[in-house]
This record gives structure tokens, C-alpha cells and sequence, in this order.
């Protein structure tokens, strides 16, 4: 963080893919372990395939899916 004139700023970094770094593949977050995965490598599949977390928002079109 950084303070500025008694304010102070919180400096975040863009969200990434869990898997593989990447953040502009249409991220999707996981709504159960609020983990982030991209849908262009398939990496929100694999997450819902491997945990059973069938819930998460695309980022890109704020907007929830069911069944990735």
C-alpha cells in the first residue's frame, strides 16, 4: 500500500489463472474456494472436473454459470 496526503491506497494485482498465470483468459472464479481459472486453456473445467465446484462467475461478462 501506498499513503498519500493521510489516505491510504491498497495496491492489488490483477487476478491470474491458478493454473497457469495467464489473466486474459476469460478468468472465472470458483464461488465455493474463490479460486481463479481461465476458460481459453480449460482450466475452470479441470477445476470443476477434479473438485466438484460446479458454481463460478466469469469475470469478463459478469455473469454466473452452473456447469462449466
Amino acid at each position: 500500500y501506498r499513503v498519500e496526503d493521510s489516505r491510504i491506497f491498497l495496491q492489488r494485482s490483477a487476478p491470474k489463472c491458478h493454473t497457469c498465470g495467464d489473466y486474459l483468459g476469460r478468468l472465472h472464479v470458483c464461488v465455493f474456494c474463490v479460486t481463479y481459472n481461465c476458460w481459453r486453456l480449460g482450466h475452470a473445467q479441470e477445476h470443476n472436473r477434479t473438485t466438484g465446484h460446479s458454481l463460478g462467475m466469469d469475470e469478463e461478462a459478469m455473469s454466473m454459470s452452473s456447469k462449466l
